[in-house]
């Protein structure tokens, strides 16, 4: 028989068993309730980490566009120009760059499919003509490696920030044959003397576009990749400002607003695309652009 010690306290005795499992039951409760608040705060910082992802992706592509696209134009036509009535053997910009129509060119997707843009510029780098250059030459040469600077893929060129003219034999050497694009002459050949050291740059054309997933960005070096994740590329007008005799097409924007969709790379099963009805969450981002080159024209004056 258990006798019970007189000497011994309540507090030495310990726990019974059903204090033990009270306790230990609200412990789980307790620890369960932690664990879970921490799944769904883990969950929200993963979400939330995905969307800024996706908005810094967009972000990056429509900076880098934005900075380009401003100097879309630079020191290059902007379309097709009226011929001169007359003047039927005159040669033209599209006639050297067919791919422009009009410079920029949007190209829309059929029925909402992505879009392209197309505008050509002058290249940064740039060469210098070695030799001058008489009144009715047709050809040109330029400084020491100039030949491999101007070997764009389209390979035409503005030479003294004016003129325009297409290399039609040489490349990549320095001695180059020119066909100059002359808006009103009949004439290939340079219609005002060069002198020796002026300024050759080549003109390039880029190219945004959606491959597949792909956003990439094209030029005479290649194709570079913007991003994998891009679902939609759309590109529209948004104001027309300026319109008159250089225009055949009657107006052109001066805005472009470019709307780039990202797709995370990653379905979340426990969201549903309100529209798509898919697991994959999207970003889509907006911004306008003005290009700041769209009133100049080189070499449209009469000659």
């Amino acid at each position: 028989m258990a006798t019970h010690d007189p000497f011994v306290s309540r507090s030495q005795i310990g726990f019974t068993l059903i204090e033990v499992m009270i306790a230990m039951t609200i412990s789980m409760f307790m620890i369960g309730m932690v664990f879970e608040t921490f799944i769904h705060q883990n969950k929200a910082y993963l979400v939330q980490e995905q969307v800024t992802d996706m908005q810094n992706e967009a972000r990056a592509v429509l900076d880098l566009l934005a900075f380009e696209v401003q100097m879309a134009r630079y020191g290059t036509p902007s379309q097709n120009l009226t011929p001169v009535a007359g003047c039927g053997a005159c040669k033209y910009w599209f006639t050297a760059n067919p791919e422009l129509v009009t410079n920029p060119l949007m190209i829309q997707g059929a029925a909402g499919a992505p879009d392209q843009f197309k505008f050509a510029r002058v290249e940064n780098r740039t060469t210098t003509l070695a030799v001058g250059v008489a009144k009715g030459a047709t050809q040109m040469t330029v400084a020491a490696g100039g030949g491999k600077i101007l070997d764009t893929g389209n390979d035409i060129f503005v030479i003294n920030n004016f003129a325009v003219g297409k290399i039609s034999a040489g490349l990549p050497t320095d001695v180059l044959t020119v066909d100059m694009i002359l808006f009103n002459k009949k004439t290939s050949a340079f219609s005002f003397p060069e002198a020796a050291g002026v300024e050759v740059a080549g003109v390039e054309v880029i190219t945004y576009r959606l491959t597949g997933s792909t956003l990439e960005r094209v030029d005479d070096d290649g194709t570079t990749v913007l991003s994998d994740n891009v679902e939609d590329f759309q590109v529209s007008g948004v104001t027309t400002t300026l319109t008159g005799n250089i225009d055949p097409i009657g107006g052109r924007p001066d805005t472009y607003r470019f709307s780039v969709t990202v797709r995370a790379p990653r379905p979340d099963k426990s969201y549903k695309h309100p529209v798509k009805g898919d697991n994959y969450r999207r970003v889509t981002l907006t911004q306008d652009v003005t290009v700041r080159n769209l009133g100049i024209e080189p070499y449209q004056f009469p000659f």
